[in-house]
């Protein structure tokens, strides 16, 4: 972090920042629906990709994303993500 990455006071925050992307969100569907959409979107890619990066090792991967395991196991059931199928296969 840089300090001009800091906002000074009286300056607006807007959500056109980093990673920030216009098109994920639109006024067509309506407000809960379109939050449940794009949470279940940020669960399914930050689980995908954090379970990988542990090897399938759920114990690793609740520690670095910092909830007890049983969390971990509960978000993975609601989007039928399953350890085995995130993690890439031993080459012989």
């Amino acid at each position: 972090i840089r300090p001009e990455d800091i906002p000074s006071l009286g300056e607006q925050l807007t959500a056109e920042g980093p990673g920030w992307k216009p098109r994920d969100v639109s006024t067509e569907e309506p407000y809960y629906a379109a939050r449940d959409r794009l949470i279940a979107e940020f669960e399914l890619r930050y689980l995908t990709q954090l379970v990988s990066r542990a090897g399938g090792n759920m114990s690793r991967a609740a520690r670095a994303a910092a909830v007890d395991r049983t969390t971990l196991y509960r978000l993975m059931e609601r989007h039928g993500l399953h350890r085995k199928l995130l993690t890439a296969p031993e080459e012989d």
